[in-house]
């Protein structure tokens, strides 16, 4: 069945022991937990963003796909975890001695303490996991939520009125009407059972995840040098380290949706790709992020969504700025000059700006430097909801875009 001209399919795609799907001959044979990707979202986004998984180390686990994502297919199961690897061969040269060792995972008990519904989906009918427990002219939401709990699954989605499908991860688009999904379960009249063609899903809510959580693969390196001819462009003696952030896969799954579907909005924002730098630069991945997670996930989920969105910008934007997190003077003043002058906005958007500015040191910013103020994401939604309150929604448009070039120009301006 084709999807709704555009808009993307919800997909309770399976993340789990078993391979649901084709299963390439050279992909690694310790292979513990797979990605089943029946029709679904890029290599980009699975490996990078919902998994977090380094290029070589994927491929090392899927010799099919390349470093630069060729190879990936459709309706085949990907290994996104391993229960064990032989440890690499040490090579040793003139140079250096190199021991690497794999990072270890850990698997925890879950116990269910309830369900929370998560909206009416659409669904094109890619799905797999339907439960063989649940279903037919029985039908009911407590049925289906038992049925897919007790086959390992985190999420319970009701179609149709008479079909229970499970998956491990939610993703994609909302019903443009929630109250579509307004099918009678006919095991229980005042249940509803999804819609025609749609989906009505909810979360298990667990004190620990139901199945093993992604450890996000990573390697210790050890060298001893004998010389070294590497220099810094920066400095012969600064050391440099970084914090990953944890994978997208770590959000509940209302947040994962929301962050994989602005992610997917990349070509709209701006960006060639989904580069997390570029995103981040284009105001609205902050504002659709906020404003799916709080319609979605409820206060407090939407607060841990949002906080992970401001450390995910302030990460892509300092790694794109080369690690440097300090301004100087001449950046502020280049910046500037690169954007129309704040006296080309109305009065009441030249307000709301130089309010945002004002508040610098809430923002945690020293100074009102452009690039430190548009590392949080909070400057743009204050000037946002500023001056669509003040100057009305036709003239805030022209504050908002203000906005994003401002910050374009500023982080540009740091990363030269």
């Amino acid at each position: 069945m084709p999807r709704e001209a555009g808009a993307s399919a919800v997909h309770l795609g399976k993340r789990g022991e078993t391979p649901q799907a084709n299963v390439l001959a050279n992909t690694i044979k310790s292979c513990s937990y797979w990605y089943d990707n029946y029709e679904g979202e890029s290599c980009v986004v699975v490996r990078d963003y919902m998994f977090a998984i380094s290029p070589e180390t994927f491929s090392r686990w899927n010799p099919s796909v390349g470093l630069d994502c060729s190879g990936w297919q459709d309706w085949t199961s990907y290994c996104i975890q391993v229960a064990s690897e032989e440890p690499p061969k040490t090579t040793t040269t003139t140079a250096s001695t190199t021991t690497t060792v794999p990072a270890q995972s850990q698997t925890p008990t879950a116990v269910l303490t309830g369900w929370n519904p998560m909206g009416c989906f659409i669904d094109d009918h890619t799905l797999v996991n339907k439960s063989t427990k649940a279903g037919g002219g029985s039908l009911t939401v407590d049925k289906c939520q038992a049925a897919c709990w007790s086959e390992g699954f985190r999420y319970a989605g009701v179609k149709s009125g008479t079909e229970c499908w499970c998956g491990s991860f939610v993703g994609g688009d909302w019903a443009a009407n929630q109250t579509s999904c307004n099918v009678p379960c006919p095991g229980d009249a005042k249940q509803t059972c999804g819609g025609k063609a749609l989906l009505l899903v909810f979360e298990a809510q667990v004190k620990t995840d139901p199945l093993p959580p992604i450890s996000i693969p990573s390697t210790t390196s050890r060298t001893t040098a004998i010389t070294s001819s590497r220099k810094s462009s920066r400095s012969s003696n600064v050391e440099t380290s970084s914090t990953a952030l944890p994978a997208i896969s770590s959000l509940p799954a209302c947040g994962q949706t929301c962050f994989l579907n602005m992610i997917n909005t990349y070509s709209s924002l701006g960006c060639s790709t989904p580069d997390p730098a570029c995103l981040c630069r284009n105001v609205n991945f902050g504002y659709g992020i906020r404003d799916c997670s709080n319609a979605v996930c409820g206060v407090a989920d939407a607060s841990a969504v949002i906080a992970y969105q401001s450390k995910y910008c302030a990460s892509a934007l300092a790694t794109a700025a080369g690690g440097t997190t300090t301004s100087t003077s001449a950046t502020k003043t280049t910046s500037a000059s690169s954007t129309t002058a704040i006296t080309s906005l109305p009065t009441c958007g030249q307000t709301c700006f130089n309010n945002m500015l004002a508040q610098y040191a809430s923002l945690g910013c020293t100074s009102p430097d452009p690039s430190c103020l548009c590392r949080n994401v909070n400057f743009g939604y204050g000037l946002r909801d500023c001056s669509n309150g003040a100057c009305g929604t036709n003239v805030a448009g022209t504050v908002i875009a203000y906005g994003s070039a401002y910050c374009a120009a500023a982080t540009a301006t740091a990363a030269a």
